[in-house]
Protein backbone atom coordinates (compact mmCIF):
# COMPACT_ATOMS: atom_id res chain seq x y z
CA UNK A 1 0.00 0.00 0.00
CA UNK A 2 1.50 3.73 -1.16
CA UNK A 3 0.99 6.57 1.32
CA UNK A 4 0.62 10.27 1.08
CA UNK A 5 1.30 12.59 4.07
CA UNK A 6 -1.36 14.91 5.44
CA UNK A 7 -4.87 15.43 4.44
CA UNK A 8 -5.64 16.62 0.28
CA UNK A 9 -9.33 17.03 -0.57
CA UNK A 10 -10.44 16.86 -4.12
CA UNK A 11 -14.15 16.68 -5.06
CA UNK A 12 -15.68 15.47 -8.62
CA UNK A 13 -18.80 15.01 -10.31
CA UNK A 14 -17.50 12.44 -12.81
CA UNK A 15 -17.78 8.57 -12.10
CA UNK A 16 -14.34 7.91 -10.97
CA UNK A 17 -13.35 4.69 -9.90
CA UNK A 18 -9.66 3.29 -9.73
CA UNK A 19 -7.53 4.80 -7.40
CA UNK A 20 -4.10 6.33 -8.30
CA UNK A 21 -1.66 6.07 -5.40
CA UNK A 22 1.90 7.01 -5.89
CA UNK A 23 4.99 7.54 -2.93
CA UNK A 24 5.30 10.86 -2.11
CA UNK A 25 6.90 10.93 1.66
CA UNK A 26 10.53 9.42 0.81
CA UNK A 27 10.23 8.36 4.23
CA UNK A 28 7.37 6.00 3.71
CA UNK A 29 7.78 2.67 3.09
CA UNK A 30 5.52 0.31 0.68
CA UNK A 31 5.34 -3.42 -0.64
CA UNK A 32 6.75 -3.40 -4.53
CA UNK A 33 4.33 -6.30 -4.84
CA UNK A 34 1.21 -4.29 -4.04
CA UNK A 35 -0.51 -4.85 -7.48
CA UNK A 36 -4.38 -4.05 -6.34
CA UNK A 37 -4.72 -0.76 -7.15
CA UNK A 38 -7.95 -0.28 -5.01
CA UNK A 39 -6.41 -2.00 -1.94
CA UNK A 40 -6.95 -0.56 1.44
CA UNK A 41 -4.83 -1.65 4.31
CA UNK A 42 -7.64 -1.63 7.13
CA UNK A 43 -5.29 -3.86 9.66
CA UNK A 44 -4.67 -1.96 13.01
CA UNK A 45 -2.06 0.33 13.14
CA UNK A 46 0.43 -1.54 15.13
CA UNK A 47 0.40 -4.80 12.53
CA UNK A 48 0.95 -2.03 9.94
CA UNK A 49 4.22 -0.24 12.37
CA UNK A 50 5.41 -4.04 12.39
CA UNK A 51 5.58 -3.83 8.50
CA UNK A 52 6.51 -0.37 7.35
CA UNK A 53 8.65 0.30 10.45
CA UNK A 54 8.41 3.38 12.41
CA UNK A 55 9.03 6.06 10.18
CA UNK A 56 7.08 9.16 9.65
CA UNK A 57 4.34 7.47 8.15
CA UNK A 58 3.48 5.54 11.61
CA UNK A 59 -0.04 7.83 11.89
CA UNK A 60 -1.20 7.23 8.54
CA UNK A 61 -4.43 5.04 8.26
CA UNK A 62 -6.73 4.94 5.05
CA UNK A 63 -10.03 6.30 5.70
CA UNK A 64 -11.80 7.13 2.54
CA UNK A 65 -11.63 7.14 -1.61
CA UNK A 66 -12.36 10.45 -3.35
CA UNK A 67 -14.53 11.88 -4.78
CA UNK A 68 -17.69 11.41 -3.82
CA UNK A 69 -19.62 11.18 -7.17
CA UNK A 70 -22.46 13.02 -8.77
CA UNK A 71 -23.65 12.29 -12.04
CA UNK A 72 -26.18 13.82 -14.44
CA UNK A 73 -27.46 11.02 -16.49
CA UNK A 74 -29.06 11.73 -19.67
CA UNK A 75 -32.26 9.96 -20.24
CA UNK A 76 -34.13 9.07 -24.04
CA UNK A 77 -35.65 12.04 -24.70
CA UNK A 78 -39.10 13.86 -23.80
CA UNK A 79 -40.16 17.12 -22.90
CA UNK A 80 -40.91 16.13 -19.19
CA UNK A 81 -39.43 13.62 -16.78
CA UNK A 82 -41.92 12.94 -14.36
CA UNK A 83 -42.30 10.18 -11.32
CA UNK A 84 -39.49 7.90 -10.06
CA UNK A 85 -39.23 4.42 -8.50
CA UNK A 86 -36.71 2.27 -6.92
CA UNK A 87 -36.33 -1.24 -7.19
CA UNK A 88 -34.41 -4.24 -6.00
CA UNK A 89 -35.29 -7.21 -7.50
CA UNK A 90 -34.51 -9.37 -4.31
CA UNK A 91 -33.89 -8.43 -1.01
CA UNK A 92 -29.83 -9.48 -1.09
CA UNK A 93 -29.04 -8.85 -5.47
CA UNK A 94 -27.02 -5.28 -5.16
CA UNK A 95 -28.60 -4.29 -8.85
CA UNK A 96 -31.19 -1.14 -8.60
CA UNK A 97 -33.34 -0.12 -11.43
CA UNK A 98 -34.76 3.29 -11.20
CA UNK A 99 -38.23 3.64 -13.46
CA UNK A 100 -38.69 7.38 -14.66
CA UNK A 101 -42.22 8.13 -16.40
CA UNK A 102 -42.48 10.63 -18.93
CA UNK A 103 -45.64 11.76 -18.68
CA UNK A 104 -46.44 14.17 -21.80
CA UNK A 105 -45.39 11.21 -24.27
CA UNK A 106 -46.59 8.60 -21.77
CA UNK A 107 -43.06 6.29 -22.04
CA UNK A 108 -41.57 4.53 -19.36
CA UNK A 109 -37.98 5.10 -18.84
CA UNK A 110 -35.53 1.55 -17.16
CA UNK A 111 -32.06 2.95 -15.71
CA UNK A 112 -30.28 -0.17 -14.65
CA UNK A 113 -27.39 0.51 -11.97
CA UNK A 114 -25.46 -3.35 -11.52
CA UNK A 115 -24.54 -2.18 -8.14
CA UNK A 116 -25.75 0.75 -5.67
CA UNK A 117 -23.37 2.83 -5.93
CA UNK A 118 -24.45 5.27 -8.71
CA UNK A 119 -22.69 4.14 -11.74
CA UNK A 120 -25.65 2.81 -14.53
CA UNK A 121 -24.98 0.73 -17.44
CA UNK A 122 -27.93 1.95 -19.71
CA UNK A 123 -31.18 3.43 -19.95
CA UNK A 124 -34.24 2.26 -22.21
CA UNK A 125 -37.08 3.82 -22.53
CA UNK A 126 -40.83 2.34 -24.04
CA UNK A 127 -44.08 3.30 -24.97
CA UNK A 128 -46.78 2.58 -22.69
CA UNK A 129 -50.12 2.87 -24.01
CA UNK A 130 -50.49 6.02 -26.91
CA UNK A 131 -48.72 8.67 -26.74
CA UNK A 132 -51.49 10.87 -25.21
CA UNK A 133 -52.14 8.48 -22.37
CA UNK A 134 -50.46 10.26 -19.92
CA UNK A 135 -48.30 7.82 -17.94
CA UNK A 136 -47.61 9.46 -14.81
CA UNK A 137 -47.27 7.77 -11.51
CA UNK A 138 -44.84 4.62 -10.69
CA UNK A 139 -44.47 2.47 -7.38
CA UNK A 140 -43.38 -0.89 -6.94
CA UNK A 141 -46.29 -2.85 -5.97
CA UNK A 142 -45.88 -4.29 -1.89
CA UNK A 143 -48.09 -7.27 -3.26
CA UNK A 144 -47.62 -7.98 -6.78
CA UNK A 145 -43.47 -9.20 -7.18
CA UNK A 146 -41.77 -7.31 -10.22
CA UNK A 147 -45.03 -5.07 -11.06
CA UNK A 148 -45.57 -1.06 -11.09
CA UNK A 149 -48.71 0.55 -10.03
CA UNK A 150 -49.31 3.46 -12.39
CA UNK A 151 -51.49 5.66 -13.28
CA UNK A 152 -52.81 7.18 -16.69
CA UNK A 153 -53.73 10.74 -15.87
CA UNK A 154 -55.37 11.35 -19.59
CA UNK A 155 -56.72 7.84 -19.77
CA UNK A 156 -58.46 8.24 -16.12
CA UNK A 157 -56.91 4.41 -15.23
CA UNK A 158 -55.16 2.80 -12.98
CA UNK A 159 -53.04 -0.17 -13.54
CA UNK A 160 -50.07 -2.47 -12.98
CA UNK A 161 -47.18 -3.29 -15.66
CA UNK A 162 -45.16 -6.73 -15.19
CA UNK A 163 -41.66 -5.48 -15.29
CA UNK A 164 -40.15 -8.95 -13.87
CA UNK A 165 -38.05 -9.65 -17.63
CA UNK A 166 -35.79 -6.49 -16.95
CA UNK A 167 -35.21 -3.39 -19.02
CA UNK A 168 -34.32 -4.63 -22.72
CA UNK A 169 -38.22 -6.51 -22.69
CA UNK A 170 -41.16 -4.01 -22.93
CA UNK A 171 -43.38 -4.09 -19.90
CA UNK A 172 -46.15 -5.92 -20.10
CA UNK A 173 -49.61 -4.22 -18.69
CA UNK A 174 -51.30 -6.56 -16.26
CA UNK A 175 -54.23 -4.49 -14.89
CA UNK A 176 -56.11 -1.44 -16.21
CA UNK A 177 -59.31 -0.20 -14.58
CA UNK A 178 -60.76 3.01 -15.61
CA UNK A 179 -62.09 5.30 -13.31
CA UNK A 180 -65.80 6.30 -13.77
CA UNK A 181 -66.87 9.44 -13.40
CA UNK A 182 -67.02 12.07 -11.39
CA UNK A 183 -63.34 10.62 -11.03
CA UNK A 184 -60.90 12.07 -13.75
CA UNK A 185 -57.41 12.54 -13.90
CA UNK A 186 -56.03 10.11 -11.31
CA UNK A 187 -52.64 11.16 -10.36
CA UNK A 188 -50.72 9.39 -8.04
CA UNK A 189 -51.93 6.29 -6.47
CA UNK A 190 -50.88 4.05 -3.53
CA UNK A 191 -51.88 0.50 -2.05
CA UNK A 192 -53.54 1.23 1.11
CA UNK A 193 -54.47 -2.63 2.24
CA UNK A 194 -55.95 -4.26 -0.54
CA UNK A 195 -57.52 -1.23 -2.02
CA UNK A 196 -55.85 1.59 -4.25
CA UNK A 197 -56.27 4.42 -3.62
CA UNK A 198 -55.88 7.83 -6.12
CA UNK A 199 -55.91 11.33 -6.30
CA UNK A 200 -57.23 13.17 -9.46
CA UNK A 201 -56.66 16.31 -10.75
CA UNK A 202 -59.48 16.23 -13.48
CA UNK A 203 -62.49 16.38 -10.88
CA UNK A 204 -60.62 16.65 -7.71
CA UNK A 205 -60.98 14.19 -5.45
CA UNK A 206 -59.59 11.33 -3.65
CA UNK A 207 -60.77 7.66 -5.32
CA UNK A 208 -60.84 4.09 -3.25
CA UNK A 209 -61.15 1.73 -5.91
CA UNK A 210 -61.82 -1.71 -3.37
CA UNK A 211 -60.29 -5.22 -3.40
CA UNK A 212 -57.55 -4.63 -5.78
CA UNK A 213 -55.69 -6.70 -4.42
CA UNK A 214 -56.63 -10.74 -3.91
CA UNK A 215 -54.81 -12.18 -0.71
CA UNK A 216 -54.30 -16.74 -1.32
CA UNK A 217 -53.95 -19.36 0.77
CA UNK A 218 -50.50 -19.73 -0.29
CA UNK A 219 -49.50 -16.16 1.41
CA UNK A 220 -49.04 -15.08 -2.31
CA UNK A 221 -51.53 -12.29 -4.12
CA UNK A 222 -53.26 -11.29 -6.99
CA UNK A 223 -54.76 -9.28 -9.05
CA UNK A 224 -58.93 -8.60 -9.05
CA UNK A 225 -60.48 -8.16 -12.70
CA UNK A 226 -64.07 -8.15 -11.56
CA UNK A 227 -65.38 -4.40 -11.05
CA UNK A 228 -68.62 -2.61 -10.55
CA UNK A 229 -70.10 0.12 -9.54
CA UNK A 230 -69.56 -0.20 -6.20
CA UNK A 231 -65.83 -0.88 -6.18
CA UNK A 232 -65.42 2.74 -6.80
CA UNK A 233 -66.24 5.52 -3.98
CA UNK A 234 -64.89 9.35 -4.50
CA UNK A 235 -64.28 11.72 -1.90
CA UNK A 236 -64.72 15.26 -2.96
CA UNK A 237 -61.90 17.85 -1.66
CA UNK A 238 -60.55 20.70 -2.57
CA UNK A 239 -58.06 21.47 -6.39
CA UNK A 240 -55.55 19.09 -6.78
CA UNK A 241 -55.27 15.89 -4.49
CA UNK A 242 -51.12 14.83 -5.27
CA UNK A 243 -49.39 12.34 -2.48
CA UNK A 244 -51.42 10.66 -0.41
CA UNK A 245 -50.94 8.04 2.44
CA UNK A 246 -52.64 6.08 5.29
CA UNK A 247 -52.29 7.27 9.14
CA UNK A 248 -53.80 5.67 12.46
CA UNK A 249 -56.92 4.25 9.84
CA UNK A 250 -56.93 8.00 7.79
CA UNK A 251 -55.90 8.76 5.00
CA UNK A 252 -54.00 11.95 4.52
CA UNK A 253 -53.69 13.30 1.18
CA UNK A 254 -51.41 16.81 0.34
CA UNK A 255 -53.75 19.46 -1.50
CA UNK A 256 -51.66 21.36 -4.05
CA UNK A 257 -53.94 23.88 -5.40
CA UNK A 258 -56.28 24.25 -2.32
CA UNK A 259 -52.95 24.88 0.02
CA UNK A 260 -54.58 22.53 2.59
CA UNK A 261 -54.37 18.80 4.12
CA UNK A 262 -57.06 16.38 3.46
CA UNK A 263 -57.90 13.68 6.20
CA UNK A 264 -60.57 11.13 4.97
CA UNK A 265 -62.04 8.65 7.24
CA UNK A 266 -62.57 5.63 4.87
CA UNK A 267 -65.00 4.17 7.45
CA UNK A 268 -67.68 6.73 6.90
CA UNK A 269 -69.82 7.23 3.46
CA UNK A 270 -68.53 10.46 1.55
CA UNK A 271 -71.88 11.39 2.15
CA UNK A 272 -71.37 11.77 5.98
CA UNK A 273 -70.20 15.57 6.58
CA UNK A 274 -67.54 13.96 9.27
CA UNK A 275 -66.18 11.79 6.23
CA UNK A 276 -63.32 14.70 5.07
CA UNK A 277 -62.18 16.78 6.85
CA UNK A 278 -59.92 19.87 5.84
CA UNK A 279 -56.54 21.16 7.62
CA UNK A 280 -55.87 24.58 5.67
CA UNK A 281 -52.42 25.65 5.74
CA UNK A 282 -51.46 28.87 7.86
CA UNK A 283 -50.27 31.29 5.58
CA UNK A 284 -47.80 32.72 7.92
CA UNK A 285 -46.32 29.05 7.33
CA UNK A 286 -46.45 29.23 3.79
CA UNK A 287 -48.48 27.26 0.55
CA UNK A 288 -48.99 24.76 -1.28
CA UNK A 289 -48.38 21.50 0.31
CA UNK A 290 -47.48 18.80 -1.86
CA UNK A 291 -44.46 15.74 -1.02
CA UNK A 292 -45.33 13.34 1.69
CA UNK A 293 -43.49 9.93 3.19
CA UNK A 294 -44.39 7.90 6.53
CA UNK A 295 -42.29 7.44 9.40
CA UNK A 296 -39.10 8.18 10.16
CA UNK A 297 -35.08 7.66 9.11
CA UNK A 298 -34.56 3.81 8.44
CA UNK A 299 -31.36 4.38 10.39
CA UNK A 300 -32.72 5.03 13.58
CA UNK A 301 -32.76 1.95 15.61
CA UNK A 302 -35.41 3.29 17.63
CA UNK A 303 -38.06 4.34 14.81
CA UNK A 304 -40.76 1.76 15.57
CA UNK A 305 -40.48 3.82 19.43
CA UNK A 306 -42.11 6.49 18.01
CA UNK A 307 -45.96 7.58 17.08
CA UNK A 308 -46.89 6.86 13.59
CA UNK A 309 -46.40 10.17 11.64
CA UNK A 310 -46.47 11.80 8.23
CA UNK A 311 -44.12 14.46 6.71
CA UNK A 312 -45.44 16.54 4.11
CA UNK A 313 -43.58 19.71 2.10
CA UNK A 314 -44.41 23.05 1.42
CA UNK A 315 -43.54 24.56 -2.59
CA UNK A 316 -44.94 28.02 -2.04
CA UNK A 317 -46.61 28.86 -4.84
CA UNK A 318 -47.96 32.14 -3.24
CA UNK A 319 -44.98 34.31 -2.72
CA UNK A 320 -42.09 32.00 -2.84
CA UNK A 321 -41.25 29.22 -1.22
CA UNK A 322 -40.58 29.92 3.00
CA UNK A 323 -38.18 26.78 3.68
CA UNK A 324 -41.44 25.28 5.53
CA UNK A 325 -42.26 21.64 5.99
CA UNK A 326 -44.32 20.02 8.61
CA UNK A 327 -45.26 16.70 10.27
CA UNK A 328 -48.68 15.36 11.28
CA UNK A 329 -49.17 12.43 14.18
CA UNK A 330 -51.97 10.22 14.39
CA UNK A 331 -53.83 12.45 16.39
CA UNK A 332 -54.25 14.75 13.52
CA UNK A 333 -51.79 17.72 15.22
CA UNK A 334 -49.30 19.41 12.66
CA UNK A 335 -46.17 20.64 13.49
CA UNK A 336 -44.34 23.04 11.21
CA UNK A 337 -40.84 23.21 10.70
CA UNK A 338 -38.74 25.99 9.01
CA UNK A 339 -35.28 26.12 7.25
CA UNK A 340 -33.44 29.25 8.43
CA UNK A 341 -30.27 29.17 6.30
CA UNK A 342 -29.16 30.89 3.28
CA UNK A 343 -31.12 29.46 0.42
CA UNK A 344 -33.21 27.06 2.75
CA UNK A 345 -35.36 29.62 3.85
CA UNK A 346 -36.43 30.95 1.20
CA UNK A 347 -36.68 27.39 -0.80
CA UNK A 348 -39.72 25.99 -1.91
CA UNK A 349 -39.47 22.04 -1.14
CA UNK A 350 -41.71 20.23 -2.99
CA UNK A 351 -40.43 16.93 -2.13
CA UNK A 352 -38.77 14.50 0.48
CA UNK A 353 -37.12 11.56 1.19
CA UNK A 354 -34.67 10.50 4.20
CA UNK A 355 -31.52 10.01 3.98
CA UNK A 356 -29.42 6.70 2.66
CA UNK A 357 -27.55 5.33 5.84
CA UNK A 358 -23.85 5.84 6.64
CA UNK A 359 -21.21 4.79 9.07
CA UNK A 360 -21.12 6.61 12.14
CA UNK A 361 -24.72 8.23 11.58
CA UNK A 362 -26.03 9.51 15.31
CA UNK A 363 -29.00 11.13 14.25
CA UNK A 364 -31.71 11.37 11.80
CA UNK A 365 -31.34 13.51 8.60
CA UNK A 366 -33.73 13.96 6.36
CA UNK A 367 -33.49 15.03 2.72
CA UNK A 368 -35.78 17.91 0.98
CA UNK A 369 -36.31 18.44 -2.48
CA UNK A 370 -36.32 22.50 -3.25
CA UNK A 371 -37.53 23.35 -6.77
CA UNK A 372 -38.81 26.29 -8.97
CA UNK A 373 -41.69 24.87 -10.19
CA UNK A 374 -44.27 26.80 -7.87
CA UNK A 375 -42.47 29.75 -8.03
CA UNK A 376 -40.25 30.27 -11.54
CA UNK A 377 -40.13 33.74 -11.56
CA UNK A 378 -37.89 35.67 -10.84
CA UNK A 379 -35.23 33.07 -11.53
CA UNK A 380 -33.49 31.83 -8.26
CA UNK A 381 -36.31 32.89 -6.47
CA UNK A 382 -37.27 29.72 -5.48
CA UNK A 383 -33.65 27.80 -6.05
CA UNK A 384 -33.20 24.14 -7.24
CA UNK A 385 -31.45 21.72 -5.68
CA UNK A 386 -31.72 19.79 -2.23
CA UNK A 387 -31.07 20.44 1.46
CA UNK A 388 -29.88 18.33 4.76
CA UNK A 389 -31.64 18.68 8.21
CA UNK A 390 -30.60 16.84 11.01
CA UNK A 391 -32.79 16.17 13.46
CA UNK A 392 -32.05 15.26 17.03
CA UNK A 393 -33.19 11.67 18.31
CA UNK A 394 -36.77 12.78 18.76
CA UNK A 395 -37.85 14.42 15.52
CA UNK A 396 -38.89 17.16 17.19
CA UNK A 397 -35.67 20.08 16.70
CA UNK A 398 -33.40 20.94 13.73
CA UNK A 399 -29.65 20.83 14.74
CA UNK A 400 -28.11 21.98 11.53
CA UNK A 401 -28.87 22.06 7.79
CA UNK A 402 -26.75 22.49 4.38
CA UNK A 403 -28.07 23.26 0.67
CA UNK A 404 -26.62 21.45 -2.00
CA UNK A 405 -27.79 23.74 -5.83
CA UNK A 406 -29.00 21.83 -8.43
CA UNK A 407 -26.23 21.97 -11.24
CA UNK A 408 -28.95 23.86 -13.82
CA UNK A 409 -31.31 26.54 -12.18
CA UNK A 410 -34.30 27.08 -12.96
CA UNK A 411 -34.90 23.33 -14.38
CA UNK A 412 -38.12 22.75 -12.24
CA UNK A 413 -36.83 20.16 -9.98
CA UNK A 414 -39.62 17.52 -9.55
CA UNK A 415 -38.74 14.31 -7.60
CA UNK A 416 -36.37 12.71 -4.78
CA UNK A 417 -35.85 9.16 -4.04
CA UNK A 418 -33.26 7.34 -2.12
CA UNK A 419 -31.81 3.50 -2.39
CA UNK A 420 -29.67 1.66 0.61
CA UNK A 421 -27.12 4.14 -0.91
CA UNK A 422 -28.06 6.22 -3.57
CA UNK A 423 -29.89 9.37 -3.73
CA UNK A 424 -31.88 10.01 -7.06
CA UNK A 425 -33.52 13.39 -8.59
CA UNK A 426 -34.89 14.46 -11.98
CA UNK A 427 -36.51 17.48 -13.24
CA UNK A 428 -38.83 18.38 -16.08
CA UNK A 429 -35.60 18.21 -18.36
CA UNK A 430 -34.54 14.39 -19.45
CA UNK A 431 -31.96 13.91 -16.71
CA UNK A 432 -31.72 11.65 -13.95
CA UNK A 433 -29.32 12.87 -10.86
CA UNK A 434 -27.21 10.47 -9.17
CA UNK A 435 -25.51 10.97 -6.14
CA UNK A 436 -23.66 8.85 -3.88
CA UNK A 437 -20.18 8.43 -2.51
CA UNK A 438 -17.50 5.84 -2.86
CA UNK A 439 -15.69 4.98 0.13
CA UNK A 440 -13.98 2.94 2.37
CA UNK A 441 -14.93 2.58 6.17
CA UNK A 442 -12.36 0.47 8.52
CA UNK A 443 -12.60 3.65 11.16
CA UNK A 444 -16.31 3.91 10.58
CA UNK A 445 -15.04 7.74 9.87
CA UNK A 446 -15.79 7.65 5.78
CA UNK A 447 -16.94 11.11 4.24
CA UNK A 448 -19.95 10.73 2.96
CA UNK A 449 -21.73 14.07 2.07
CA UNK A 450 -25.08 12.67 3.81
CA UNK A 451 -23.57 12.39 7.18
CA UNK A 452 -22.62 14.33 10.21
CA UNK A 453 -19.19 14.23 9.38
CA UNK A 454 -19.86 16.38 6.50
CA UNK A 455 -21.35 18.92 8.43
CA UNK A 456 -18.13 18.76 10.61
CA UNK A 457 -15.27 18.11 8.10
CA UNK A 458 -16.92 19.91 5.27
CA UNK A 459 -15.15 18.85 2.05
CA UNK A 460 -12.36 16.95 4.04
CA UNK A 461 -12.48 13.85 6.01
CA UNK A 462 -11.86 12.83 9.34
CA UNK A 463 -8.12 11.24 9.18
CA UNK A 464 -5.23 11.37 7.91
CA UNK A 465 -4.67 9.70 4.39
CA UNK A 466 -7.40 9.90 1.30
CA UNK A 467 -6.88 7.16 -1.23
CA UNK A 468 -8.04 9.12 -4.79
CA UNK A 469 -10.15 7.75 -7.37
CA UNK A 470 -9.19 8.15 -11.28
CA UNK A 471 -9.88 6.17 -13.68
CA UNK A 472 -6.87 7.53 -15.85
Amino acid sequence: MLYARGLVIAFGLLPLVVAAQEVIEAGCASSSDDSSMLQVDARPHQQQNQEHGDGPCDALVPVTRFPARRTLYPLPGSIQSHELAVWKKGKHDDAVTVFVSQQPSSRLVFVEFPKDNGIASFSTSYQIKQHTSGLHMVVVSKYIPDSLLVTWQFDSSIGYLDVSRGAKVKPTIELEVFLPLPAKGPHRAEEIGYDVWTGCKGVPGLIRVKDVIIPRKNGKFKLNRDYNEDSFVTYLVPANPIFLSPLNHFVFATIDGGSAIARINPRLPPSNPSATKIFPIPIEHGSTAVGMISGYSPCDPDADKLPPALWFTLAGAKGGGTGAFGRITGDGNITYFRTTSKFMNQAGWLHLAWAPCSPGDGYPKLLLLASSIAFKSPPLRNPDGFGTVIFDKTYNTILSEYFEFYPVQASLLHRIVTSDMTVFMDSYGSTLDVATTEHVTPLNTANNEHSDYYGTFGGGANGTLVNYINPL
